[in-house]
C-alpha cells in the first residue's frame, strides 16, 4: 500500500533534497545541509522525516510515482495514436 502523499511542507523538503542530490550527489545529502537549504532547523526536518533513510524512501516513492504517471501518459498517447492510425486505414 503506497504511503500518503507528502504534505506541502514535506514536498518542499523533497524538492530541496532532490536539488541537493542533483548538485552534489547522494553522498553529500545530509540532514544539516538540507535544513540549511530549506531554511529550517535540523530538528524541524526530523519532525517530517525521522532520518535520512526515511527521506530517501520518500524521494524514491515520489520518483516512482512520477515515472509511473509518465509511463501511463505515454501509453495513453500511444493507444490514441494506434486508434487514429487504425481508423485511417479502414
Amino acid at each position: 500500500m503506497p504511503a500518503q502523499p507528502p504534505t506541502p511542507r514535506q514536498a518542499e523538503i523533497l524538492d530541496r533534497a532532490t536539488e541537493l542530490v542533483a548538485e552534489s550527489g547522494l553522498a553529500q545529502l545530509t540532514m544539516k545541509r538540507l535544513a540549511e537549504r530549506v531554511g529550517f532547523t535540523e530538528p524541524a526536518i526530523y519532525r517530517h522525516y525521522p532520518g535520512k533513510s526515511a527521506l530517501l524512501a520518500a524521494m524514491i516513492e515520489r520518483l516512482g510515482g512520477r515515472l509511473l504517471e509518465t509511463i501511463e501518459e505515454i501509453a495513453r498517447n500511444r493507444a490514441v495514436d494506434a486508434a487514429d492510425i487504425a481508423a485511417r486505414e479502414i
